[in-house]
């Protein structure tokens, strides 16, 4: 496990109780494989890389955008972010708040049986 965000979970466990991360995203524990270890470490030791982002995406929603044009991910990957409220169905406006990062670097959500794009899935398939 990738541990350089020890300092940035410590930070995030000062300011947001274990159960409150719980209430939000559902998620049992705040670890460095979370989204907001990651961006805060980014923010405190490499800011030129997250500062030229214009969005940040999972591996497979990527994949998507490369075939449909569509910046988007599904709730289902989006829920094991960290970041996800999961009640609301958005991205947690106190855990964004937290790490000081703005959502609108988050791509929008679909429902995983849905289209996402203009092209249907069986075209995205052919491609």
């Amino acid at each position: 496990m990738d541990s350089r965000a020890k300092k940035e979970i410590e930070f995030i466990q000062e300011n947001l109780t274990k159960d409150l991360f719980y209430n939000i995203t559902g998620q049992p524990d705040l670890n460095s494989n979370y989204l907001p270890a990651k961006i805060l470490w980014f923010k405190n030791h490499k800011p030129n890389v997250i500062g030229k982002a214009r969005y940040l995406i999972f591996l497979g929603d990527y994949l998507i955008y490369r075939l449909s044009n569509s910046i988007s991910t599904s709730y289902s990957l989006a829920s094991v972010s960290g970041i996800l409220d999961i009640y609301q169905k958005k991205w947690s406006e106190e855990i964004l708040k937290l790490i000081k990062f703005d959502e609108r670097l988050f791509p929008l959500f679909y429902e995983s049986w849905s289209c996402n794009s203009k092209k249907s899935w069986r075209t995205l398939v052919l491609i």
